[in-house]
């Protein structure tokens, strides 16, 4: 297994990474029982998206953690809720958002298909990485 210095070091613009499983020396953030917990009491509301968009970047924005090989980050795991149709969430927006001061790494396994992340194969969860700078472990 290579290091994390080794991985996650090399310089990019947008700093998004997706890896198929944790990797060691990361304090990866359970987005999806996050913001279930966030969401729970407003699921019925009309404002739904806003307020799931909202605790979204709240929660990583609260999680950024340090690193001495690559300095800010933020590594996020069961990141299913993320693709509910109830929320729509523009999710390439907010990795974009997100992964500019900061590297984004989310833990998914899937595949990526001109420029498109499938999360865990399904065509119906995609996200377009078109204007992102990204890497995708194996």
């Amino acid at each position: 297994m290579p290091s994390k210095k080794e991985t996650y070091s090399t310089p990019m613009r947008q700093n998004l990474i997706i890896s198929p499983e944790e990797r060691d020396g990361f304090d990866y953030i359970d987005v999806g029982t996050l913001l279930a917990m966030a969401i729970k009491d407003s699921l019925n509301d009309g404002n739904l998206p806003a307020i799931a968009e909202t605790s979204l970047n709240a929660i990583i924005s609260n999680n950024i953690r340090q690193d001495s090989s690559i300095g800010k980050y933020v590594a996020l795991k069961n990141i299913g809720i993320l693709f509910e149709p109830q929320l729509h969430l523009n999710l390439a927006s907010i990795f974009e958002q997100q992964s500019k001061n900061q590297t984004l790494i989310i833990c998914a396994k899937g595949t990526i298909r001109e420029k498109r992340f499938h999360f865990e194969e399904d065509e119906s969860c995609a996200i377009n990485l078109s204007g992102l700078t990204y890497k995708q472990e194996k």
